[in-house]
Order: C-alpha cells, then structure tokens, then sequence
C-alpha cells in the first residue's frame, strides 16, 4: 500500500526510494527502501516527524549514535542517520524481514529449550553492546526481531537511554510497554548500568516460559511500586516442569538490589552453557550452532 506521505517511489534525503511503510509507533514510522546511491541495497528508514517533540528527535539520533559501533549478528545494524532538508529526523539501518518476538510469543509459551536459544542469542547481542558501553534501558520482546533463519536482532539501543520516564509519555504508550521489563531502579533517573538489561533479561525468560510477564499494571506508578517491592514470583510455581537451576537464573537476574545480580550479561551466558548447552544450541539456527557462544562478538 502506497502511504501518503512518503509515496512509493519517491526519495527520502535524496538518496532512499520508498518501497513501502513497514511500521508506525509512538517514535515515528519505519519504512522499507533502497538505497540509490549503494545499488539500490535494500534496508530499513526510521523516520520521526519533524512536528514530533524534540525528546523524540534527540532520542532517535542517540539510538544512531550508539547503534552505528555495534556489528554482531544478534544486533539490528545501523548504516548511517541524519535529517533531510524538511527538518525530518532519520536512521538507515539493516533491514530484518519477519516479526518481533513479541508476536511469537502472545498466543502460547515457548519450551524450555526454545526459550534458552532465544534468551542466550539475546544476551550476546546485548553482552556485545555492554563490551563497547552501551546500555540499551529499553529490553522487552517488541525490541527483539526475529529472521527468517530463527536469528534474534536486538533493536532501539540507545531509545531507552534518554528516556527519563516522564509519566506524560504514556499518553502515548510508550512508558506502559517499557516498565513491564524494567529495573526498579531505572525510575530513579541515575545512570545506566549494565544490570538493568540483566533485569529486563530475567522477566523476559519469565514471561517466554510463562506467556506473560511477572508484574503488570495500566498505571505507571503501581507497576514501578511492583518491581521495587512485590516479591519476584516463582516460575515453578506457573510452569511446573521448570528446572530448579532456570528458577535460580531468574531469580538472580531480577534481584531488587543490582549488586545481587549477575554482573554482567557474559555471567549469564556462561550458566545457560553449563547447564543447559547440548540441549539449548540445538534449538539455534543450523548457521548459528557451530559458535562459541563464550566468546562470540
């Protein structure tokens, strides 16, 4: 379908022809091009409306910023971003045919096996965000695409990162999605740490098990007040047939206090191994089976 403000064919920023409209949210809209001035290759255009508040602009201009370093195949890559001559805010990035991980998994849970492929694709695209100083602030089923192959992309590193929970952002739904998966410290306001993706990594394994998420609430203030105080729920309890060594992952992953948690995404990467290896590497795409997951970057 042709849309109306960026008709099919026509070319964005004097360089990217329209294809077609691929997405529209909250931070803008996301079309599929090709870039003529590199044989028409074939990516993703994230576009924010120039009438847009400025937050948004500045938030999708950091996500370029600290997207554009990272090469891994479990991330989402950013080619290069800018504003066209319109005042509209921009990002080129790889474009990945197929649906986000939220859509695979709202009608059932996965098995276990499934759910620790994904998790541990996850957690290495993200442990090779954290190794060049990004914290991504913003980690849930929506912000993960999955590839016709099976590969998990994280995407919107860095969205999250100027995100400062400002309470009037849920007009527009997006705080609601975010806070289901976040740190109870991420509403302080205090600096992005590494354990806050850790956090979101454990309710995300809870909910993948369990299809659905440990805490949530349509009012802001209740479900951040859920994640500081009400006691992680035992996913043994929802899904019996979980092994005791899941339950303690989770359970570590999201600790209130961050000082009990895994240190870094690389901990977690190497319990999933130990425990579960054989099992979990056979649920990977065919490509993907042969890699050191200890050191893959």
């Amino acid at each position: 379908m042709e849309h109306r403000r960026y008709p099919t064919g026509s070319i964005f920023a004097e360089r990217y022809r329209i294809v077609k409209q691929i997405g529209a949210g909250a931070m803008g809209e996301v079309m599929q091009v090709e870039d003529i001035l590199l044989n028409n290759a074939t990516m993703a255009l994230k576009i924010v409306d120039r009438r847009l508040h400025d937050k948004r602009l500045t938030r999708l201009q950091n996500e370029a910023s600290l997207a554009s370093c990272l090469r891994h195949p479990n991330v989402v890559s950013v080619f290069d971003s800018g504003r066209n001559t319109s005042g509209h805010a921009w990002i080129a990035m790889e474009l990945v045919p197929g649906k986000s991980l939220n859509n695979f998994i709202k009608h059932e849970p996965l098995s276990l096996e499934r759910a620790l492929g994904v998790i541990l694709q996850i957690a290495s695209g993200v442990r090779a965000a954290h190794n060049a100083g990004i914290v991504h602030r913003d980690l849930k089923p929506h912000n993960v695409l999955v590839s016709p192959t099976g590969e998990m992309k994280v995407a919107d590193f860095g969205v999250a990162k100027s995100l400062d929970f400002d309470l009037r952002l849920t007009l527009s739904g997006e705080l609601a999605g975010t806070l289901c998966y976040a740190a109870p410290e991420q509403s302080s306001r205090g600096t992005a740490d590494p354990r806050m993706d850790v956090y979101a990594l454990g309710i995300m394994l809870y909910e993948l098990l369990s299809g659905e998420v440990p805490f949530y609430s349509i009012a802001p203030l209740l479900l951040q007040r859920m994640h500081r105080e009400k006691p992680m729920p035992y996913i043994r309890k929802t899904v019996p047939g979980v092994p005791l060594w899941v339950e303690g992952v989770i359970g570590r992953c999201t600790k209130k206090d961050p000082s009990h948690r895994y240190k870094s995404m690389q901990e977690v990467i190497e319990v999933l191994l130990i425990n579960a290896a054989p099992a979990v590497t056979k649920t990977l795409p065919l490509h993907m089976q042969g890699k050191n997951w200890l050191f893959l970057s």
